[in-house]
């Protein structure tokens, strides 16, 4: 028996978005919230979700807005916005949640130049995510290996 890390593709529930049926019609996939969610083997709720978010940019806070990347832990049995999860598979044998945080830190994205930094700021991606995937372009590909 091993005790790697299961990884999954996590679904969330979008505030004012995810209820409302005619949304799903105009923004399918983007009706939801997607992301990474990372617990042990044997667990019973801890675990950690990796995602990418929009932040609306503040005329008095330089540098807000853009895509922020963040990494928080979570428990499965106290989250009400989780809809469901699909594992995708494990991290290799010796591969912590700390070298995926690390690793997804420093991916590159929106044509940016500097590199993803954590928040906990609020925001919505809406409009940007529709336009995104109106347009055919790709964000980040997953692969299991």
């Amino acid at each position: 028996m091993t005790d790697k890390y299961r990884v999954f593709v996590a679904t969330y529930f979008r505030q004012g978005i995810t209820s409302d049926k005619r949304n799903r019609t105009i923004l399918k996939y983007a009706t939801y919230h997607w992301a990474i969610w990372i617990e042990g083997k044997k667990s019973t709720g801890p675990g950690h979700c990796f995602d990418v978010k929009e932040h609306p940019p503040f005329s008095n806070f330089p540098n807000s807005g853009g895509w922020k990347y963040e990494c928080r832990h979570e428990n499965l049995a106290e989250s009400h916005g989780m809809l469901g999860r699909m594992m995708i598979g494990k991290l290799p044998k010796g591969v912590t949640v700390q070298d995926v945080d690390g690793l997804l830190q420093g991916i590159l994205y929106q044509n940016q130049t500097r590199r993803l930094s954590r928040t906990v700021s609020a925001g919505s991606r809406l409009q940007s995510e529709y336009s995104r995937r109106k347009a055919g372009q790709t964000t980040l590909i997953l692969t299991n290996s």
